[in-house]
């Protein structure tokens, strides 16, 4: 279980895992509002090794915030799953 934001990664590709509130399993990503899409993408891909470990570390719930430009481009959702 998660309780208190994990950074992983390295260089511009890292990211912070934070704890859902009221959850015992699960984390949240969160990349911010002004971080471009395609930033975010290859930020992902570029991690994807801790991404996984991260996945199966939290017990297989990773929630991704802060990307709604996804929504206009739906090939890259399938391309980071």
């Amino acid at each position: 279980m998660l309780t208190e934001p994990l950074t992983k990664g390295s260089g511009p590709g890292h990211f912070q895992l934070e704890p859902i509130d009221g959850r015992t399993f699960g984390a949240r990503i969160s990349f911010g509002p002004e971080r471009p899409l395609d930033e975010i993408v290859d930020a992902l891909h570029a991690q994807s090794d801790e991404l996984l470990e991260a996945f199966y570390s939290v017990g297989g719930l990773i929630v991704l915030t802060d990307m709604h430009d996804i929504t206009s481009h739906p090939r890259l959702l399938l391309s980071i799953s």
